[in-house]
């Protein structure tokens, strides 16, 4: 089923103007990591051109990142759009690998040892992922945030940054959307502890004193249709 997604798949195919109305979330991760795969295909075989010169080496490496910039550049906008809970879950699908990939690597890559840097990504991406990376992928080499930027084990604030609205948003839900009186409430508790502390304790503490418990992924995973959604009251 996989593969049919790879090779039916409106967001791999030559296009004028992107067929909007023909992509479907599971069509998202297998176009991703299809352009992955040839984004490397096609480094290595740069890397085979002779001595790197503009022409040889610079301008083919705008040209192959190209389709992957705009495959994901679509794909935000659908979701900006549309903002679905499907396509909220196949674009965070990707995330997950990522942020689970850094931690991973942060806390058990021992230099030198059993398993390299591209191991670690392989055995986190049969957790992550529908399709299995392919032996020869080096993403990593391209996935800056986790040795060139700020966010060196950091990634997952994504993905957490998610849950803690998700729980925080499933606190009204619980109040009953359509009670303005239990609303106005917890909207006066969130102001009074979320926004209103601020830096003044630490964050777990303000959550924990908003929701009266620690955060929890529940709500998030209803909202990306992995659990049954809260009867609205």
């Amino acid at each position: 089923m996989a593969a049919d997604y790879q090779y039916n798949n409106p967001l791999l195919e030559d296009f004028l103007f992107p067929p909007y109305d023909a992509i479907q979330p599971k069509h998202v991760s297998p176009a991703i990591l299809s352009l992955l795969d040839q984004l490397e295909s096609n480094l290595v075989e740069l890397e085979t051109r002779g001595e790197p010169t503009w022409p040889k080496l610079v301008e083919p490496l705008e040209k192959i990142k190209d389709r992957l910039s705009v495959v994901w550049g679509i794909v935000n906008h659908l979701n900006a759009v549309m903002d679905s809970p499907e396509l909220r879950s196949a674009i965070e699908e990707v995330q997950l690998r990522f942020a689970s990939v850094d931690l991973e690597l942060h806390k058990n890559y021992i230099p030198g040892g059993l398993e390299s840097v591209f191991d670690i990504d392989q055995r986190v991406s049969r957790k992550t992922q529908v399709m299995p990376l392919q032996p020869e992928d080096r993403f990593l080499c391209s996935f800056s945030h986790i040795f060139a930027d700020t966010y060196a084990a950091g990634y997952y604030c994504y993905q957490w940054a998610e849950v803690l609205a998700a729980d925080a948003f499933s606190a009204f839900e619980e109040a009953g959307l359509n009670n303005e009186k239990a609303v106005k409430e917890t909207g006066i508790k969130f102001r009074e502890t979320v926004l209103a502390l601020g830096g003044g304790k630490s964050p777990l503490q303000v959550f924990i004193d908003f929701r009266g418990r620690e955060p929890s992924p529940e709500p998030l995973r209803r909202y990306y249709g992995l659990k049954p959604a809260l009867a609205v009251s």
